[in-house]
């Protein structure tokens, strides 16, 4: 878990929706769901790499659900 960190939360809904939310000191984010259909959370956390040569590098965490 990592704190301040932003995690989206897209919902296949009417109209489809984009929501943000930052991570607490607990790396705990909370959001509250709109109504049922598709759900998508996903954060990315990019840091500086240690090889030459390469720009950076990106950890990507995703996880859907139906409500």
């Amino acid at each position: 878990p990592l704190p301040a960190r932003q995690v989206e939360m897209f919902w296949k809904g009417s109209p489809l929706s984009r929501t943000t939310a930052i991570t607490d000191e607990k790396g705990i984010a909370t959001f509250e769901l709109p109504g049922d259909g598709d759900y998508m959370l996903n954060s990315v956390h990019v840091v500086e790499p240690q090889q030459q040569g390469v720009h950076w590098v990106s950890y990507w965490a995703s996880i859907t659900f139906e409500r």
